[in-house]
């Protein structure tokens, strides 16, 4: 199995939306709330990337050299530079207004996308306050489709949506 990766965009996207790309597109859903604020994702994941539980590459700059190959970076550079993250191009930059010198930078980082879900779990939707909406907003709708509709919204199994379903229907 390939291994996922994903650039800082769709990292950080996934950390304050739960979807890698949300941030990607200039009209996203506006009805859609951050779960975290994009600096709050950012300090989790160079916090991350500093214990080593998240595996960073990128290009290093080195004067006029061009970079020649994508390198791991280094989860010592993080715990040496607490203010040092990786923004949303991909760019390692500060938390802080603060810039100190001789500070290597990098550019074109990625991570591991199953890593990243693991620092970031996807939140599960509440399925029974969602079918509880449901039969206030629509009492009329039949089950199956009902069920269906569960299913899309939450993600859940038949099952679930089933179990729901039959602890609403009295209302």
């Amino acid at each position: 199995m390939v291994k996922r990766s994903w650039n800082a965009r769709e990292a950080l996207s996934w950390g304050m939306y739960g979807d890698e790309t949300t941030i990607l597109s200039p009209n996203r859903n506006t009805s859609s709330q951050p779960i975290r604020s994009y600096n709050d994702a950012r300090r989790q994941l160079r916090d991350a990337i500093a214990v080593g539980n998240i595996s960073a590459q990128g290009f290093r700059r080195s004067g006029n050299k061009p970079p020649l190959a994508r390198e791991t970076i280094s989860s010592e550079l993080f715990e040496q530079f607490a203010s040092l993250a990786v923004d949303a191009t991909g760019e390692t930059t500060f938390l802080h207004p603060s810039s100190p010198e001789d500070t290597p930078q990098w550019t074109g980082i990625v991570f591991d996308s199953d890593e990243v879900r693991t620092l970031w779990p996807k939140p599960t939707p509440d399925i029974d306050a969602w079918m509880l909406n449901d039969f206030q907003a629509r009492p009329d709708e039949k089950r199956e489709s009902r069920v269906a509709d569960c299913r899309s919204a939450t993600g859940c199994t038949h099952k679930q949506a089933l179990a729901a379903y039959a602890a609403y229907r009295r209302i």
